[in-house]
């Protein structure tokens, strides 16, 4: 029985079975480990245009989903949750907004 300590699990899997250790190259589809306590590179929240339609947020919102696919497909936790809160801020905002045009 052998224990090791390498920076991912398939090294610490071949090094404790093969006693060698291959680390993979990262590529698009391997998302690398942010620094903990960095900021995020993109800004959070994008600013809301007050004189935007319903249609004209929710246009932003699903665009903001689509983004946020995107960011989790890339492996990019951070801004997938920057994404999903635009979202949902664009949807309050049009639900807001329709309350105020139906009135």
């Amino acid at each position: 029985n052998r224990v090791t300590i390498e920076p991912s699990v398939a090294a610490a899997f071949e090094k404790a079975l093969t006693g060698s250790t291959v680390v993979p190259t990262p590529s698009a589809t391997t998302p690398t480990p942010s620094t903990p306590g960095a900021m995020p590179s993109t800004p959070t929240g994008t600013p809301l245009d007050a004189n935007a339609t319903v249609g004209e947020l929710l246009d932003g919102a699903a665009a903001s989903l689509a983004a946020a696919e995107t960011a989790l497909k890339d492996g990019d936790l951070g801004l997938y949750q920057q994404r999903v809160e635009d979202a949902r801020r664009q949807i309050d905002a049009a639900r807001e907004a329709s309350k105020t045009t139906t009135s």
